[in-house]
């Protein structure tokens, strides 16, 4: 079985105080797609169309990091979050039978990242 990673727009709801504390918080999440790659999950993050304009702190989206980051790790996050399809066309390419397995809910909210 092919696994790939979905960014769960949940986990970004709620922005961290400061740019600092975003930061911190992307980079965990770079160190835990390169433990999950190293284990043999595939180079892919599937996001949103809106992924460059989640915001991570007041004023601060994930395109304002990408200014603040080295250009391999820029390079990195755009060759992981550029497959497609989208989450939005996701499942448009998958069987009927699997859209209807993939649908969740949480806290009466839809959750496409789940």
């Amino acid at each position: 079985m092919v696994l790939e990673m979905v960014l769960n727009e949940l986990s970004y709801q709620v922005p961290a105080n400061n740019r600092d504390s975003a930061r911190e918080w992307m980079n965990i999440l770079l160190e835990t797609i390169r433990r999950a790659t190293s284990t043999g999950i595939k180079h892919v993050l599937r996001t949103g169309q809106e992924f460059y304009t989640i915001e991570l702190a007041k004023n601060y989206t994930i395109a304002d990091w990408f200014n603040d980051i080295d250009s391999d790790t820029r390079v990195y996050i755009k060759t992981i979050t550029t497959k497609y399809p989208y989450l939005e066309g996701l499942d448009q390419s998958l069987s009927p039978v699997d859209v209807d397995l993939i649908e969740c809910w949480y806290n009466g909210k839809k959750a496409d990242g789940f």
